[in-house]
């Protein structure tokens, strides 16, 4: 048996005490960390057709299988190493998390809207948005996505992979997520069809300069009509990690078995309270962003139900404009993934390694009530 980075029994080790007592009160089985996860990958080949065949002579094994439930994404046992492999190089092959799908799935996107990525790196979420918006990477496009991150160090990754994969129609601001205000790009395939752009005054983005755009976006500036919001937001909120058995894993040294740093993971009351506002503020700000009649994505890594349902029905509390919608929920996805708010069948989704054989993940899907009078039609 490989004696991989998914594969350590967690539950069997000494697991620090933080990290135990901190399941215990979460109500978070151990025995998640026990479950041999599949290496997940999707493909993005626009014009070109990748078979079955394609993807197992690449990575040299048979064991290659599309998942049902989200599809363009694959699974491969975990020792199988994609970055050496041809289609991973040339960005046909995309390591990703099958879990991780169900965030942009809940956004129902369309070819023109533009989505907002809070907390967006490391990229991986992010280029699988602009792909699903803009397959090809050509101009005009229509939909964007404008990608924020606090980190200029993990911005730097997603710029990395912004331009290995050649997006054109993303860019990247460095910024915090809770006070974050520039707007949708609004001029669109006019500006880039070099047509007149909509007479709107534009806004002040002086202290919001621009990590990373292709010059299709860098010169399209934000503006402060209405109609500029944000059709879609992403809140990928900071949280915990606890679903994620790779991230856990990056405080325990391989060699030793010792545990370090440990209480960088938001574990004690005070860190989780610290965290909890956090999560609280990134969703007040991205419900500001959005559009009315818009939809807002709220999602985690854990399975902390504080980090979770509490955070999305207490902002339902607050927010008269805001109501749960349900998610369409993919063929084939285990019905113990369904999960209810505020009374609302499927208005989220929980994955992890014991219902869904996938890494830890929360999704849930609120959409803005339209006043009565206002146009849900765009530029």
């Amino acid at each position: 048996m490989h004696d991989h980075f998914w594969r350590i029994r967690l539950f069997v080790l000494d697991l620090p005490s933080p990290l135990r007592e901190y399941l215990f009160a979460h109500d978070i089985p151990p025995e998640i960390y026990d479950v041999q996860i599949p290496r997940f990958f999707r493909v993005h080949s626009p014009g070109r057709s990748v078979t079955l065949d394609d993807l197992r002579r690449d990575l040299g094994t048979t064991t290659v299988a599309p998942v049902v439930w989200a599809p363009g994404f694959y699974s491969c046992p975990a020792h199988v190493r994609l970055v050496g492999s041809a289609l991973y190089q040339a960005g046909t092959v995309l390591g990703m998390d099958a879990s991780s799908s169900l965030a942009a799935h809940a956004l129902s996107l369309t070819p023109s809207d533009h989505v907002l990525d809070l907390c967006c790196a490391p990229g991986a979420k992010l280029v699988y948005l602009a792909q699903a918006l803009h397959g090809t990477q050509s101009v005009p496009f229509e939909g964007t996505v404008t990608g924020v991150d606090v980190s200029k160090d993990r911005l730097a990754t997603c710029r990395s992979l912004l331009k290995k994969h050649k997006i054109v129609n993303a860019r990247l601001f460095c910024a915090d997520g809770t006070t974050f205000s520039a707007l949708a790009p609004v001029w669109g395939v006019a500006v880039l069809n070099k047509r007149t752009p909509p007479q709107v005054r534009q806004a002040d983005v002086s202290s919001l300069r621009v990590f990373h755009a292709p010059q299709t976006l860098r010169a399209n500036r934000p503006c402060l009509d209405p109609m500029a919001l944000y059709d879609k937001v992403l809140v990928d909120a900071e949280c915990t990690h606890d679903g994620s058995v790779a991230h856990i894993l990056k405080y325990r040294d391989a060699a030793t078995g010792q545990w370090r740093g440990v209480g960088k993971l938001w574990l004690d009351d005070q860190q989780l309270a610290g965290l909890e506002s956090l999560q609280r503020r990134l969703l007040r700000n991205g419900w500001r962003l959005l559009k009315p009649g818009g939809i807002l994505v709220y999602s985690t890594c854990s399975l902390s139900r504080r980090q979770n349902e509490a955070i999305v029905e207490r902002f339902l509390d607050e927010a008269l404009d805001a109501r749960p919608d349900p998610i369409d929920v993919p063929v084939g996805l285990p019905d113990a993934c369904r999960v209810e708010i505020a009374g609302v069948q499927n208005a989220a989704l929980r994955m992890d390694p014991l219902r869904s054989q996938t890494s830890g993940l929360f999704v849930a899907r609120l959409r803005k009530i339209a006043p009565d009078g206002y146009v849900l039609s765009c530029m």
